[in-house]
C-alpha cells in the first residue's frame, strides 16, 4: 500500500511505533533472516503512531546505496527535507476494487511520462482520459473521477509529488517542474532504468462523492462554516454572527490548473459543475486555503460562468461537464506569479480550498483584499539542485531516529495554533497576526526544517524548550 513497499518487495520491513515517548527509532534491528536499517519514516500524528521503514541489507551502505538508486536525495538540503521527501515513499495508497491489485500503486514505463514547461502549475500536471480509466476501470469511479492526488517514482528522472488534472489531446502524463521533489538518481543504471511507480494517495481521487451529491441536491443542505474560515472572514469584516449560522453556499474543494492550454482568463477561476447552479450567486467567490489565519489570506475573486473568448468550444464543452468538486485556476499573466501562491501561499499539489459564494459575505469581505496581479514570480529554487554532503545518509538518519525532536516541532505547532485564536478572541490584533503567520510557518518547519519568525517579546508565552525552534 505504499511506493516503498512496491519497489523494495520482500526487503522491505514496515514497524508500528508509538510516537508518544521522546526517545529514538533504532537505527538498525536483528531479524531472523538478517539485518535491518531505518530508510524512512511517517508520523501519522491523530493516532500518535509512526511507521517506520526498514531495508534488509549487509550494510548501512547498502541501503545508502539503494536510496540513491531512486532519485538525488544525497542532494537535498537540509537534511529535514530529505527526511519529508523519503517520507513521500510511505504515503497511503487508495484502496482499489480491481480485481488484480488491493491498492492503487501502479508499476509503469518511464516512457509514459513526460516533462512540460511550468505556466501556473505549481504542483499539478496533466494525465490523459484513458490513463485514468487505466488506474481506476471505465464503470462509475473512472467516469466521473478527472483528477488523482500522487507519488510518483522514476529512477531516471526523480520523485514527483502533486496532483494530476485530466487534460484532452494529450497521450502521456505532463509532469511539470513544481511537481518533482528530488532530482533523477546520477547512478549510471538509473539512467537506463525504465521503472516508473504511480501511486494514488488515499483520498486523492476527486471529485469526492460527496461534493457531486451537494451539486445533485442543488447545495440545499446548510454546513457551518469552517472555524479557521469564520476567523479569517471576520477579519475581512463579515458579521461573526452571520458567520455563526448555518450556511450551504460553501465548500471545500481541491485545486488544479487550468487544462485548456490557457483558456481561463488570468486571475480567474472555474467551479467544476457550478456554472449552472441556480443557488450560486453572482459572478464572485471568496476563496482561502487551510490554514487561514488573517484577512489576507482571503482572496475574492471572478468566477467563469460564460466560455472566454480566448478558450476554443472544445475547451469549454469539456469543462462543462465536470461535476462539482474542483476549482480551477487560470494560468498567470506573463511574468506574475501563479494565482493559487497569493491564496495564503498556496499551491496545487492537493491543497484543499475554502469557496465561498454567499452574496452577503463576499459584498462585506472587504478588508484584506490585494491585488492579485501585483507580485512577480519569484525566481525559482530546486532543493535538489544543492551540492551534495559526504556524510548526508548518517545525518538524515540521524533526523529520523530522533522522536523527541519530531514531538516538539508538533507542540510548536499546536502551541502557536491556540495563541492566535486566543488573541483574536481577545480582539489583541497584532499580536495574532504575528501568532497566525508563526503558527503557518511552523507546519513548514515541522516538514522541512529550518526556524519559526516570531518577534521576542511574544516568545514568553511559548515554552522555553521550544524556543529552539524560534528566531
Amino acid at each position: 500500500e505504499t511506493l516503498f513497499g512496491a519497489i523494495f518487495q520482500e526487503n522491505a520491513v514496515f514497524v508500528e511505533a508509538d510516537t508518544d515517548s521522546a526517545g529514538i527509532f533504532p537505527r538498525r534491528l536483528s531479524m531472523r533472516r538478517g539485518t535491518i536499517f531505518l530508510a524512512a519514516v511517517k508520523v501519522h500524528q491523530r493516532e500518535n503512531t509512526a511507521t517506520c521503514a526498514y531495508l534488509y541489507a549487509q550494510s548501512n551502505e547498502e541501503v545508502h546505496n539503494c536510496i540513491l538508486r531512486l532519485g538525488s536525495f544525497n542532494k537535498l538540503v537540509p537534511y529535514s527535507k530529505t527526511a519529508a521527501r523519503l517520507e513521500l515513499l510511505l504515503s497511503t495508497a487508495a484502496k482499489c476494487n480491481l480485481n488484480e491489485r488491493p491498492y492503487h500503486v501502479h508499476i509503469l514505463n518511464a516512457q509514459d511520462f513526460c516533462t512540460i514547461e511550468e505556466n501556473g502549475n505549481v504542483g499539478c500536471g496533466f494525465i490523459p482520459r484513458n490513463m485514468i480509466e487505466r488506474f481506476l476501470g471505465k464503470y462509475a469511479v473512472g467516469q466521473r473521477t478527472f483528477a488523482l492526488q500522487v507519488r510518483i517514482q522514476i529512477p531516471s528522472m526523480g520523485t514527483f509529488k502533486g496532483v494530476l488534472m485530466e487534460k484532452p489531446g494529450i497521450d502521456k502524463i505532463e509532469l511539470p517542474p513544481s511537481m518533482k521533489k528530488v532530482g533523477a538518481s546520477s547512478s549510471l543504471a538509473a539512467r537506463e532504468d525504465n521503472s516508473a511507480w504511480l501511486m494514488i494517495n488515499k483520498s486523492g481521487i476527486f471529485p469526492y462523492l460527496n461534493r457531486i451529491r451537494q451539486q445533485e441536491d442543488q447545495f440545499y443542505e446548510e454546513m457551518e462554516i469552517p472555524e479557521q474560515a469564520r476567523w479569517m472572514l471576520t477579519q475581512k469584516g463579515v458579521s461573526h454572527s452571520y458567520l455563526s449560522e448555518k450556511n450551504r453556499h460553501h465548500s471545500n474543494l481541491i485545486g488544479v490548473a487550468d487544462p485548456t492550454n490557457g483558456g481561463l482568463p488570468p486571475g480567474s477561476v472555474f467551479l467544476t459543475g457550478f456554472h449552472h447552479i441556480k443557488s450560486a450567486c453572482g459572478n464572485e467567490v471568496i476563496i482561502s486555503r487551510f490554514p487561514m489565519t488573517e484577512a489576507s489570506d482571503g482572496v475574492k475573486l471572478p468566477v467563469v460562468r460564460e466560455k472566454p473568448i480566448s478558450m476554443s468550444e472544445k475547451g469549454w464543452d469539456f469543462l462543462c461537464q465536470k461535476p462539482f468538486g474542483v476549482v480551477i485556476f487560470g494560468n498567470p499573466a506573463s511574468g506574475q506569479r501563479a494565482l493559487p501562491e497569493h491564496i495564503a501561499q498556496g499551491d496545487l499539489d492537493g491543497d484543499g480550498y475554502f469557496v465561498c459564494w454567499d452574496p452577503i459575505i463576499v459584498k462585506d469581505a472587504l478588508i484584506g483584499d490585494r491585488p492579485v496581479f501585483s507580485t512577480k514570480k519569484a525566481p525559482s529554487s530546486r532543493a535538489f539542485a544543492s551540492s551534495s554532503s559526504t556524510n548526508w545518509w548518517d545525518e538524515t538518519q540521524q533526523y529520523l531516529m530522533d522522536q523527541g525532536g519530531r514531538n516538539q516541532r508538533n507542540q510548536l505547532v499546536g502551541v502557536l495554533c491556540n495563541l492566535w485564536k486566543s488573541r483574536l478572541k481577545t480582539n489583541l490584533q497584532q499580536e495574532a497576526l504575528s501568532y497566525g503567520r508563526a503558527y503557518k510557518e511552523a507546519i513548514d518547519v515541522k516538514k522541512h526544517g529550518g526556524k519559526v519568525d516570531l518577534p521576542t517579546e511574544l516568545w514568553k508565552d511559548v515554552p522555553s524548550n521550544l524556543h529552539r525552534y524560534l528566531r
